[in-house]
């Protein structure tokens, strides 16, 4: 456990600071969020099925090309990789209390040209992490924060917050909507929580058979997320088409 904590450690020590079109001013704690379009569940899997990949691959290619794009339309294309935070969960199996039982393990991720040549490129980037010791030292890690002075905690955090660009979770939801008070729910969404001084959020979830995106972005960077979201839908929209698993 100490080498993994050891190498994110050090991962973190000297990664850059995260400044992009993304997250290049202080953040200002005010942020806007955009909610994408749903999408069939079971049309996307057949998607990352036919390009070798599970569901979680394809969103992470899916967000490396969209925001390589944006970086673009920004003016910068001299940005090949960034530092995401993506949460793993370490519940057990059949384990539905809610607590934050996560291990939130930040890592380099290619900026990919498209989707289907980048879902391998992300896969060779973050494969290891399926079978690495690294989530459970973060796990760790945060929960230690949690019993330090607030005056030491902080700092630690907006500095190791200082170094990623974004964060980036798969939610899986209920499988059937729930009744509020006797009124039947239509749709459901979740957003990633802001940890630090980090500038933004993308979150999937999934329910009812049903996928749909959802971003949060601090407003002085990113004053209109939508544009973002746009992105993501014809990425998406485009690979449907392609008829790619039909």
């Amino acid at each position: 456990m100490p080498y993994f904590f050891l190498k994110i450690f050090f991962r973190i020590l000297f990664a850059p600071y995260a400044l992009n079109p993304i997250k290049g001013i202080e953040p200002s704690g005010e942020r806007m969020a955009s909610i994408s379009k749903e999408y069939s569940l079971a049309e996307v899997k057949k998607i990352s099925k036919a390009l070798d990949g599970t569901l979680n691959d394809l969103i992470l290619a899916i967000t490396t090309t969209v925001i390589k794009k944006y970086f673009a339309e920004c003016g910068r294309t001299d940005f090949t990789r960034i530092i995401m935070c993506c949460p793993v969960s370490m519940r057990q199996k059949g384990d539905y209390e809610i607590y934050n039982n996560i291990g939130t393990v930040p890592f380099y991720v290619p900026l990919t040209d498209n989707v289907i040549e980048g879902i391998k490129e992300v896969q060779a980037a973050v494969g290891y992490m399926r079978t690495s010791g690294e989530p459970l030292a973060m796990y760790y890690f945060v929960n230690s924060t949690t019993i330090l002075p607030i005056f030491l905690a902080m700092p630690l955090i907006h500095w190791y917050a200082s170094k990623i660009t974004v964060t980036l979770t798969n939610i899986p939801g209920p499988r059937e909507l729930f009744d509020y008070d006797g009124v039947k729910g239509h749709s459901i969404m979740a957003f990633g929580p802001g940890v630090g001084n980090l500038a933004g959020a993308i979150a999937c979830i999934t329910c009812s058979d049903n996928l749909k995106f959802g971003i949060t972005m601090d407003k002085v960077n990113i004053p209109n997320p939508r544009k973002i979201m746009e992105m993501y839908e014809t990425e998406l929209d485009s690979l449907l088409a392609s008829n790619l698993g039909f």
